[in-house]
């Protein structure tokens, strides 16, 4: 049980140490952790988890650690994935508070978000063709990604009301 519990914390304790860019961002490293890594989950069953899990509100992050930390070792490894997965977070949003409060300023600051930036774009768009993968002769599944995004670029409506569309009409059409 220690070993699991120990994988668990790890795996998602590198998750949350390379959290930065938000949740798409995320999306790459989980699956590199919790199939490639570790192999808790199958590539379609890490797919099917990710799309239930957009339907749920949260960090991506969270409802991955405790679907596997669940799945792999109970009540337990919900809470060990769920705290190894904070822990880095938790500790920078209290530096940067407390460097914040002082009225410090840190001279490389903005260089470091404006690089950090670029890598998260790479890594959102990176995710994107990696999903495409899966559905390069399906014209359905394409046309309600190129909708997905003209829904979301163009109309700027919010995510969460571009999801229910698509499940309204994978529910529908697919």
């Amino acid at each position: 049980m220690f070993k699991i519990l120990s994988e668990l914390f790890l795996a998602f304790f590198k998750v949350g140490l390379l959290s930065f860019g938000g949740g798409y961002t995320l999306i790459p490293l989980i699956e590199q952790q919790v199939v490639d890594v570790y192999g808790w989950l199958s590539p379609d069953e890490y797919a099917k988890i990710l799309g239930a899990s957009q339907m749920i509100p949260g960090a991506i992050s969270i409802k991955f650690a405790t679907y596997v930390g669940y799945k792999e070792a109970g009540v337990l490894g919900i809470i060990v994935s769920i705290l190894g997965s904070l822990i880095v977070p938790i500790l920078l949003i209290v530096l940067l508070f407390g460097l914040l409060t002082k009225g410090s300023t840190f001279k490389y600051g903005n260089k470091i978000l404006l690089g950090v930036k670029g890598a998260t774009w790479g890594l959102v768009v990176g995710f994107g063709l990696q999903m495409m993968k899966g559905v390069q002769n399906d014209v359905k599944l394409i046309a309600l990604g190129v909708l997905a995004t003209v829904l979301t670029v163009v109309f700027g409506l919010s995510p969460a009301v571009v999801i229910l569309v698509g499940g309204a009409l994978g529910f529908l059409f697919l």
